[in-house]
């Protein structure tokens, strides 16, 4: 099984979302993969989920098992053990990698998804939808063949 890895700060909101919904949007078109979520101060995190993650959840029907329940901490093991690690935002990740984990901050890939300081979950949602879909497209393309 290979797997991605989708990297935000607190692992409550974006990279939640992220993971649900690549492991929901996969189905049969990807066979072998599966996301997990990280969170780089999950200390952070006001609560398990984010209302707007579980909103967006509901809405689409993603099942439980689709997500993890509550914010896990990024580690070293995870960055080993990955296939691909996604960060969602440059700007604001990839300090926060450069100082936890130098070594990996140069190779992990990172999108420009704001969280709710620029962005409502009206724009960042579907912004994380349109990215996974792509990803998956690539997916399909590249490592499938």
């Amino acid at each position: 099984m290979k797997k991605v890895v989708f990297v935000c700060t607190a692992n409550y909101y974006r990279s939640r979302f992220a993971e649900a919904f690549f492991n929901y949007s996969k189905g049969s078109e990807l066979r072998g993969w599966r996301a997990e979520s990280r969170g780089l101060m999950i200390e952070c995190a006001p609560a398990s989920l984010s209302p707007h993650t579980k909103d967006a959840i509901e809405q689409l029907s993603i099942p439980e098992e689709c997500y993890q329940k509550f914010p896990v901490a990024l580690n070293e093991e995870d960055l080993e053990s990955v296939d691909l690690v996604i960060a969602l935002k440059e700007e604001e990740h990839k300090p926060m990698m450069q100082e936890q984990f130098p070594e990996w901050a140069d190779k992990i890939r990172y999108w420009q998804v704001h969280d709710l300081d620029v962005w409502g979950p009206e724009q960042t949602l579907p912004a994380i939808q349109i990215q996974v879909g792509l990803l998956i497209q690539e997916f399909v393309e590249n490592f499938e063949n």
